[in-house]
């Protein structure tokens, strides 16, 4: 036998840890992906929470100074009742 001969056993275990390293690394990449992919898409849900709660806002705002045109006690007997048919209708 020569000095130079090779552990096979070793060889193969080398080779093992670097394929385990390797496949780590491939899943931790994997996972950071999926994890910035999830932030982009709640970045978006929120904006577009955000933009719908805006408009619904602004459309109770637009009903509510219809109504204060109908329910303001200084008009009085002055509110017709097509008044209140479209503050009705608006909201």
């Amino acid at each position: 036998m020569t000095e130079h001969a090779e552990d096979p056993v070793g060889h193969a275990s080398s080779k093992i840890v670097q394929y385990v390293s390797v496949a780590t690394l491939a899943a931790e990449a994997l996972a950071q992906r999926s994890q910035q992919r999830a932030a982009a898409a709640a970045a978006t849900d929120q904006k577009d929470t955000a933009a719908l709660r805006a408009q619904q806002t602004g459309a109770c705002n637009a009903a509510r100074l219809q109504w204060l045109a109908v329910l303001d006690p200084r008009r009085g007997a002055d509110a017709a009742l097509g008044d209140a048919g479209l503050a009705w209708a608006s909201s």
